[in-house]
């Protein structure tokens, strides 16, 4: 803390730095009520802010995260990479288990990725 600050150690504690990419749209999603995704680097990380329990999660193809997505029904989340022709991975909520993967959609890097509102179409933007 600066010494001219009026936030001083005793009002504001930092809990740590999660490594959050704001220039990414639409980069932290809520999972359910307590847990949010969101993706930075190479990483997409799975943070509930009640408990505190933080799982980070590396980019399979190597290549780093594009975009990511939530399902309306809360039950998949979706993972776009970066790389030479990267994939989707698609995973079931809460059991991470991997559900499908997307592949050969663009040649480099998705921009973005979304789940229609009604959860029956997906849609992804490659770079």
């Amino acid at each position: 803390m600066h010494p001219d600050s009026p936030i001083t150690e005793g009002v504001v504690k930092l809990d740590g730095f999660y490594g959050h990419d704001s220039f990414k749209r639409y980069n932290a999603l809520a999972l359910d009520r307590d847990t949010i995704i969101f993706a930075s680097g190479i990483s997409y990380t799975i943070f509930n802010h009640f408990t505190k329990d933080k799982r980070q999660f590396y980019s399979r193809d190597r290549g780093g995260i594009g975009s990511i997505s939530v399902h309306p029904s809360k039950k998949y989340f979706a993972v776009a990479e970066m790389g030479v022709f990267p994939n989707i991975y698609i995973y079931e909520y809460p059991s991470l288990k991997l559900y499908r993967i997307l592949r050969k959609g663009t040649e480099k890097s998705y921009s973005s990725i979304n789940f229609s509102g009604s959860g029956d179409l997906f849609a992804s933007v490659g770079a």
